[in-house]
């Protein structure tokens, strides 16, 4: 009796889990040498993750907060990978691109884009450069944005503002991006991935 309500009650979280609404912010913004990264993740209304990350003329300092636990990741980071004779068993000649791109629609299918801001300035000094790098950014950008606006549910109209900025060599990006997705979507089509990067 006490294996089945213990069975009982896994099986009741993992379906909980499943459908439960996990809400993702991520806000990046360069300009000039100061570049700022905000990741802050959501179940309802309790707050699972926040990342900030902010760089300025060579120093940098990073927060990561779990469930309101401050971590020290800036000293594990360098860490993180040591050891020399560990790899993550990862080979590009066993991947199939074609089944990677099916399982990223299949995780976007039910998320639910709130908003998507992306505004890049950039420049070089010869005006005709800065215009074909202007051009080809928003041919490579919309490239990208395609598939997750056909796959996803927009609330409203992508954002995206590419401005050319002549006579000075300057790059100024600002990235708003929040959306809502189930926890089971990115568990299982994050397994999905993660099988066919091994090369099963």
């Amino acid at each position: 009796m006490k294996y089945i309500s213990f069975g009982l009650l896994v099986f009741i979280f993992l379906v909980a889990l499943y459908f439960l609404p996990l809400k993702v912010k991520v806000k990046s913004r360069k300009e000039g040498g100061t570049i700022s990264l905000e990741i802050e993740i959501n179940i309802f209304f309790v707050k699972i993750l926040r990342f900030n990350l902010h760089s300025f003329e060579g120093s940098k300092s990073s927060v990561l907060k779990v469930l309101g636990i401050n971590l020290n990741i800036e000293k594990r980071g360098k860490d993180l990978y040591k050891k020399s004779g560990e790899s993550l068993g990862i080979s590009a000649k066993n991947m199939d691109f074609f089944e990677i791109l099916r399982i990223f629609k299949d995780m976007l299918k039910g998320t639910v884009v709130y908003r998507f801001y992306l505004a890049i300035k950039v420049g070089l000094e010869d005006a005709a450069y800065t215009a074909i790098l202007t051009g080809s950014l928003w041919g490579m950008v919309y490239t990208a944005i395609m598939p997750f606006y056909n796959n996803a549910k927009f609330l409203n109209p992508p954002e995206v503002h590419i401005m050319p900025i002549y006579g000075e060599n300057r790059v100024e990006g600002d990235l708003i991006c929040i959306f809502k997705t189930r926890c089971g979507n990115i568990i299982i089509n994050g397994m999905k991935l993660w099988n066919n990067l091994k090369g099963r």
